[in-house]
């Protein structure tokens, strides 16, 4: 504008100047206000990601830590009841063992809050026996009254067992002196342990997940890559009850996962199943299958769940939510199909058509 512009368009232009330059001031403030806003958000998220891990790290450690004595003292329990002893000292055993049964049921409630409260809870949908809900009123999980499956004689091999701590070895050596015809090796360490395992050749290995030297998992990572090693099943025994560790496993190749305390009746049927037939491949089937059933349960779990969101943002009237809906109940379909299939199942086909 002219100097010798009228002095009410110069005022207006120096109005007009200085609106622009206070939206020039704005836009920078709100820019800036946005990458702050960012920066903290993303920094939050991180905080988030790292008290979750610590919870997640602290639930695993913690159970760990108390179901480990618990496994002792149920065990022994357990075998206790089951040796012919005399009627007084028979209800002293079960007093010890329906008084840690009712133990472990507090812990069990602990972690599920502290799970709940740390946003790692996790729900699964199973099918419920009404009368089994009529019938066992909630409470303290049934540590089973000891009645064990009976020696069989064609129960022989060897098992290395790979733990550190000596109440569940020697736990075990009890166990173990009810198959006489299975030998339990021991390693206290994990380097130890794939030693002689590449030494001995075991039929089968028991791994714990929390060793002093090194982490059951990558123990069970190095067998699985070893062309020799992975032949040998390997179920997981582990006081860690956390449901991350346990799908690790046995998406790593565990073909079972028992958690401590353990139900002695179920390591004897475990291990008759490992060492009660001569050929590995035919000893270890049903438990690859469940291994099998575990696995396409969760992948199938995860695309339900999936299309479960897609399925809530998609319009009626979109034309692909015929197809997203076909897809949903033939993926239900098979998780139907897997739960009905179990390898017990497939047994008493065979049998039946023998």
């Amino acid at each position: 504008m002219s100097p010798t512009s009228p002095p009410g368009e110069r005022r207006a232009e120096s109005s007009q100047r200085a609106g622009r330059h206070r939206d020039a001031e704005a836009r920078h403030l709100e820019a800036a206000f946005e990458e702050r806003v960012v920066a903290r958000t993303r920094a939050l998220t991180a905080e988030n990601a790292a008290l979750g891990r610590a919870n997640s790290e602290f639930l695993s450690r913690m159970s760990h830590e108390l179901r480990t004595p618990l496994n002792a003292i149920l065990g022994f329990a357990q075998l206790l009841e089951s040796d012919d002893v005399e009627a007084d000292r028979r209800a002293y055993v079960r007093e010890i063992r329906e008084g840690g049964a009712q133990l472990l049921g507090l812990i069990n409630e602990l972690f599920d809050v502290a799970g709940l409260e740390a946003g790692q809870l996790s729900v699964s949908r199973e099918r419920l026996d009404p009368h089994q809900l009529l019938t066992h009123a909630p409470g303290a999980p049934q540590v089973p009254a000891s009645v064990l499956p009976a020696a069989q004689a064609n129960v022989a091999g060897t098992v290395l067992y790979i733990e550190d701590n000596l109440a569940n070895v020697r736990l075990m050596e009890r166990i173990f002196g009810k198959r006489p015809g299975a030998t339990m090796l021991h390693a206290a360490r994990a380097d130890a342990g794939l030693a002689m395992a590449r030494r001995h050749r075991p039929d089968a290995i028991f791994l714990d997940l929390h060793l002093p030297d090194r982490g059951g998992e990558d123990v069970l990572r190095e067998i699985q890559g070893d062309g020799e090693l992975r032949q040998i099943p390997v179920a997981v025994l582990s006081a860690d009850a956390t449901a991350g560790p346990i799908n690790r496993v046995l998406s790593a190749g565990a073909i079972a996962y028992v958690t401590k305390p353990i139900d002695i009746g179920k390591v004897l049927a475990l291990l008759d199943d490992l060492l009660g037939q001569s050929p590995r491949g035919a000893r270890t089937e049903n438990l690859m299958h469940e291994r099998l059933r575990h696995d396409l349960k969760n992948h199938l779990g995860t695309a339900l769940g999936f299309l479960e969101l897609i399925l809530e943002v998609t319009p009626p009237t979109d034309p692909r939510q015929r197809d997203l809906l076909e897809v949903r109940d033939a993926a239900q379909a098979c998780l139907a199909l897997i739960d009905q299939q179990r390898p017990e199942d497939t047994d008493r086909a065979t049998t039946d058509q023998t």
